[in-house]
């Protein structure tokens, strides 16, 4: 029997939408875990979303339990930037594991060079 990652992905329902929407835009074959993140993610109206849950545009600090390392992102769409912090996209593997996580939930995703990192949120915010 295989393990069992239970965590609790949220999504507000038009983030959700507007992320559906873009997947269908690019190879989903590339982005199908994410895709399968989505689908199976509990939907809630936009206004009950949250504060503590990784969502478009929202400032996280994570840590990577590989590393141990900590980094603080700005999750966005892509081809969006922020000069003031450093951000990561939502089809990117580290924006596409964190969203929808809830601070102190951990995830392992894996990455494009075949290993998996552990990302564990530690705060959200707004930027």
């Amino acid at each position: 029997m295989a393990d069992v990652e239970l965590r609790s992905v949220i999504l507000g329902a038009s983030e959700r939408d507007a992320l559906v929407a873009l997947l269908k835009k690019v190879d989903s074959s590339e982005f199908e875990k994410l895709f399968d993140e989505l689908d199976a993610a509990t939907v809630v109206a936009d206004s009950d979303m949250p504060d503590d849950i990784v969502r478009m545009n929202s400032l996280v600090t994570y840590l990577d339990e590989s590393s141990n390392s900590t980094s603080v992102v700005k999750l966005v769409y892509p081809g969006e930037s922020d000069s003031r912090v450093q951000v990561v996209s939502v089809l990117a593997p580290i924006g596409a594991a964190l969203i929808g996580l809830r601070e102190g939930e951990s995830i392992s995703w894996p990455m494009p060079n075949g290993h998996a990192k552990t990302l564990r949120v530690l705060k959200v915010g707004t930027s």
